[in-house]
């Protein structure tokens, strides 16, 4: 790498990324700069990534959570987040639209990015979320309360996994949550 990263981006890279992001050219800008800020060689590593997440949840456990938010930034699996992918991945989170907001939850959930949740990866995913907000089964939605985290996957694929399967695809995910709002609360 070697080399540093320019202190401003170009105005065609900010015209391209503000058609991708929905983002206006001031706040790309701004957030070009933030991003800096945190991640002087213009990459943020899984650490820094995580050490982010934690000044925003300071109260749970973000190890978990934060490696798996990383990977759905991460998109060319290279260990790092660039500014691009950092910028399309808070631009579908903060201003996608509703099915890109839930297709990024799905990818978040499927851990292997096989293309399918299992119970076992809604489960793990559960888990680390509750930890990343230092939540507890009482603090569920209504329809959750007071479940293990194997529990509430165990309704989650009930309610979703139309064919009986074992494994939830995208549509299946989609259709499934967008019927149900305790499964919006719970899941995003």
């Amino acid at each position: 790498m070697g080399s540093s990263p320019p202190s401003k981006l170009s105005p065609q890279e900010v015209t391209d990324l503000h058609y991708q992001t929905n983002f206006s050219k001031e706040e790309i800008n701004e957030w070009y700069s933030m991003f800096l800020q945190e991640s002087p060689k213009g990459q943020m590593c899984k650490e820094e990534f995580g050490q982010l997440y934690t000044r925003v949840f300071p109260e749970g456990t973000t190890g978990s959570f934060t490696n798996n938010v990383f990977r759905t930034f991460d998109k060319d699996s290279n260990g790092f987040i660039d500014f691009n992918e950092f910028i399309i991945g808070m631009g579908i989170l903060s201003r996608g639209s509703y099915h890109q907001k839930l297709a990024w939850v799905f990818s978040l959930y499927d851990i292997d990015d096989d293309g399918f949740i299992t119970k076992s990866e809604m489960t793990e995913m559960i888990k680390a979320k509750l930890q990343m907000v230092g939540d507890t089964p009482e603090s569920l939605p209504k329809d959750f309360k007071n479940c293990t985290p194997e529990a509430v996957s165990d309704k989650v694929f009930d309610q979703i996994d139309t064919d009986g399967d074992g494994q939830v695809t995208l549509s299946e995910f989609l259709d499934g949550v967008t019927k149900s709002p305790s499964l919006i609360a719970l899941l995003h």
